[in-house]
């Protein structure tokens, strides 16, 4: 048989973890950390801010059965110049998407008068409440452990565009050696 009073106080602690979210100021706390941060604004659905330069937003989402901390971080970097067309450019980032080992995915936006840009959004899902924090000790843990989640996401997402780059130069050596 199962103790009441046991299954009583897993259930408690189940539920108080289980709803736990990152919280907006939370996020702006550990981004703040960050060195090389400008631009830094936040907004009641996440923290945006240039980071060495490169556009960042960050969000959070509400917690669901699988996961109680969602995390969505997504980075935008203007096209390599040797990417002139639309078209050349989706190829590209569903290449990126198929072929790179990071878990973010790879979007090409291109705009008429000024070439195009990429997009790279990264989520990450804390199906083991390892964010998480109950007195000011495990915050200073938990805070520090976001910044760890957050810089890693944004480097994933700096690989996207790496493998982007790879890929143009791959596609432009191609085309070259066609017109020959």
């Amino acid at each position: 048989m199962f103790d009441k009073n046991l299954t009583a106080c897993v259930l408690k602690s189940f539920i108080k973890t289980r709803f736990f979210m990152i919280k907006i100021d939370e996020l702006k706390e550990a981004v703040s950390t960050f060195d090389d941060v400008s631009d830094l604004n936040v907004s009641n659905k996440g923290v945006n801010f240039k980071y060495q330069g490169v556009q960042t937003i960050i969000n959070t989402c509400e917690s669901d059965k699988i996961s109680a901390n969602k995390i969505i971080v997504m980075n935008s970097f203007k096209s390599p110049e040797s990417i002139d067309s639309k078209i050349m450019g989706e190829k590209i980032a569903e290449i990126v998407n198929m072929t790179s080992l990071s878990p973010a995915k790879t979007t090409y936006v291109h705009f008429p008068d000024d070439g195009g840009a990429f997009f790279f959004r990264n989520i990450f899902s804390d199906k083991l409440n390892a964010l998480e924090y109950n007195d000011d000790v495990s915050r200073r843990l938990f805070l520090s452990n976001l910044k760890v989640v957050l810089l890693g996401m944004m480097l994933e997402n700096y690989n996207c565009f790496y493998d982007v780059k790879e890929e143009a130069s791959k596609l432009c050596e191609a085309l070259n050696d066609e017109s020959k």
